[in-house]
């Protein structure tokens, strides 16, 4: 074999065997990000634009904003939140699973336009991008209302090549962040970087919650530039994990940390990335169990009919009408918690989950939920 032919057929498998999902796997993982979208973490909010002075209206420079005028009114907010809910629930049912993907990624794309108009951009981009991945991965072909209705053999076909594009776009965007913090001088042996963010943060943007009032008031030095550097390595050395799947599982599982990290000290909430680091998880062991499980299967079957979509895709809607909310979000804000107490859950789930990895690892050396760590 040539030298050329040796690195086509590494890089063949590197794109094409890094990850392996079938169809069934594809199928649960669409049904857990669909649920988390829906029910925890919540589609985008949009109604509180209208009647914004047009003067805050400054969409990013790469945008369909710039075509715009203005926030547009609240009829248009309200179907354009609506169109994104329906792409949601057909995600979540199977149906029409491909065009229900795109829709929603290009729809959600297209409503944080006018989001991020008001100068607030969040880091959420790596969320929406999963159902371009999930539809050219073909991630309706098991356990969705589309494959009832196909031949088996056609429904069957799945890719995984979609999934090291996503690695790839998820650690250059790290590593992109890491560059700039040391251009902003976070090497800098006479700055500490972190403390100083959280003071602005406290201090600026109110953010004073959870362990911020202890970090205040501790002034460490050597403690303060430990963090900085390990910020930059964390950030510019997940890079290396595009090569090597097992490193950037390893490296997601720390990064549950660094979110809750960043959440407790800074008030900062980045937990909304736990619907992509789940697609990490060991759907192989959880397909398994799925399988063996008759209750499971029951659950599913009755799920994945025309009436359970028809029904729950209604009485979502009305909801979504009502409240522009998730089921979650709505129940816990009725008990008093706000948008960080929100944030404080999802975090708690997915330590809960690391854990309950680590703890299973380390008791049969073989993690039942984090695939590649042996």
């Amino acid at each position: 074999m040539s030298i050329k032919k040796k690195y086509l057929a590494r890089f063949d498998r590197w794109l094409f065997e890094s990850y392996s999902f079938d169809a069934k796997q594809w199928g649960l993982f669409r049904i857990i990000y669909a649920l988390f979208m829906l029910v925890l973490f919540g589609l985008p909010q949009l109604v509180y634009l209208d009647g914004l002075p047009d003067a805050f209206f400054k969409p990013p420079r790469m945008s369909i904003g710039q075509f715009a005028s203005g926030f547009p009114d609240l009829l248009f907010l309200q179907i354009l939140g609506l169109l994104i809910v329906v792409a949601y629930l057909c995600i979540l049912f199977g149906y029409r699973t491909k065009t229900a993907s795109i829709a929603g990624v290009l729809l959600a794309f297209f409503a944080k336009t006018f989001v991020y108009s008001l100068g607030q951009i969040n880091h959420d981009f790596m969320v929406w991008l999963v159902p371009l991945a999930g539809a050219f991965a073909n991630w309706g072909a098991g356990y969705s209302i589309d494959a009832k209705n196909r031949s088996l053999e056609k429904s069957s076909q799945t890719q995984s090549w979609p999934i090291v594009l996503l690695v790839i776009i998820f650690c250059f965007a790290f590593a992109l962040s890491g560059i700039h913090k040391i251009l902003g001088g976070w090497t800098n042996l006479d700055l500490t970087a972190v403390q100083q963010m959280l003071a602005r943060s406290a201090v600026v943007s109110q953010r004073d919650h959870f362990l911020a009032p202890f970090f205040l008031t501790f002034n460490n030095y050597y403690f303060w530039k430990a963090i900085d550097f390990l910020t930059l390595f964390f950030e510019i050395g997940i890079v290396v994990g595009i090569f090597l799947p097992r490193v950037f599982r390893i490296f997601l599982m720390a990064a549950v940390g660094f979110h809750a990290a960043n959440l407790l000290m800074l008030n900062i909430d980045f937990s909304f990335n736990f619907a992509f680091y789940a697609l990490f998880l060991n759907w192989v062991g959880i397909s398994l169990w799925v399988d063996q499980s008759a209750r499971a299967q029951t659950i599913l079957s009755k799920m994945l009919t025309w009436r359970t979509f028809l029904v729950a895709s209604i009485l979502y809607l009305v909801f979504f009408f009502l409240t522009e909310s998730s089921l979650i979000i709505f129940a816990l804000t009725q008990i008093g918690f706000d948008y960080l107490g929100n944030a404080f859950v999802r975090i708690l789930i997915g330590v809960g989950v690391v854990l309950w990895a680590i703890a299973h690892y380390l008791k049969t050396r073989s993690t039942p939920l984090i695939n590649g760590i042996k």
